[in-house]
C-alpha cells in the first residue's frame, strides 16, 4: 500500500489526415517508491500545420508540413526525503523527411532544424509529490522543476536548454468532485529546433 500503481500504455493511432503515431509509455513505481521511472518511446509520421514563430500568427499564415520522428524519453527519480525526489533525464529525438513549402514561412523565418536533425540531451529534476494516486488523485500536490541541456558533446546537432515548471494541486470538494489546478511553464534558451520549441496545448 506504500507504492502507487505502475502504468504501461501501448498506443497506435491513424487519422483521416494520414497522421500515424505509435508509442510505448508509462511509469514504474518501484517498492516503497524509493525509485520511479518514467519512459516514452515513439515513432510518428505526421502531417501538421505551421503558423510561424512568435506571438504574431494569423490564420491566413498557415502552411502545411509533414515529418517523420523517432523519440526517446527517460526520467529516473530517486527519493531523497518524504515525497521529495531528485531525477535524471535523457531525451533523444530524430526528425527525418521534413516536407514543407520552400520559400514560405520556414525559410523566411529561418526555422532551425527544417532540413532534419537529431538531438540528444540530459538534465536534472526536483519533484515534490504528495498526490494520493498517480492517475486519479483527489488530494495532494505535484510540484516539479527540471532542465534538459542538449549539446554536441552528447551527439546533438544543436545546443540549447529546456526549462519546465509544473505545479498542480488537487482538492476534494465533495464525495464525487475534485478541484484540480495547474500552472505550467515551458521555456527555451539557445538554438532550439522545430519540434523542441515551446508550444501551447498538448497532453500536459
Amino acid at each position: 500500500t506504500s507504492t502507487r500503481t505502475s502504468n504501461l500504455q501501448v498506443l497506435a493511432l491513424y487519422s483521416l489526415q494520414h497522421q500515424f503515431v505509435t508509442a510505448v509509455n508509462g511509469v514504474n513505481y518501484f517498492p516503497h517508491e524509493k525509485n520511479i521511472l518514467y519512459y516514452q518511446f515513439s515513432y510518428s509520421k505526421f502531417p501538421d500545420k505551421f503558423w510561424g514563430l512568435g506571438k504574431s500568427a494569423p490564420d491566413n499564415a498557415m502552411e502545411p508540413y509533414t515529418f517523420k520522428q523517432y523519440y526517446i524519453f527517460l526520467h529516473g527519480q530517486k527519493r531523497v526525503a518524504n515525497k521529495l525526489f531528485v531525477g535524471l533525464i535523457y531525451e533523444y529525438q530524430r526528425l527525418i523527411q521534413i516536407l514543407y513549402t520552400h520559400g514560405g514561412l520556414f525559410d523566411l523565418q529561418n526555422v532551425t532544424g527544417r532540413e532534419g536533425y537529431h538531438i540528444s540531451g540530459s538534465g536534472l529534476s526536483l519533484t515534490y509529490d504528495s498526490r494520493n494516486h498517480a492517475f486519479v488523485p483527489d488530494h495532494g500536490f505535484f510540484i516539479q522543476g527540471s532542465f534538459n541541456h542538449f549539446d554536441p558533446l552528447i551527439k546533438s546537432d544543436f545546443r540549447f536548454t529546456n526549462f519546465v515548471a509544473d505545479l498542480r494541486s488537487f482538492v476534494k470538494i465533495s464525495a464525487h468532485q475534485v478541484l484540480a489546478l495547474q500552472l505550467y511553464g515551458f521555456f527555451n534558451e539557445g538554438q532550439v529546433p522545430l519540434r523542441s520549441l515551446a508550444t501551447f496545448g498538448g497532453s500536459n
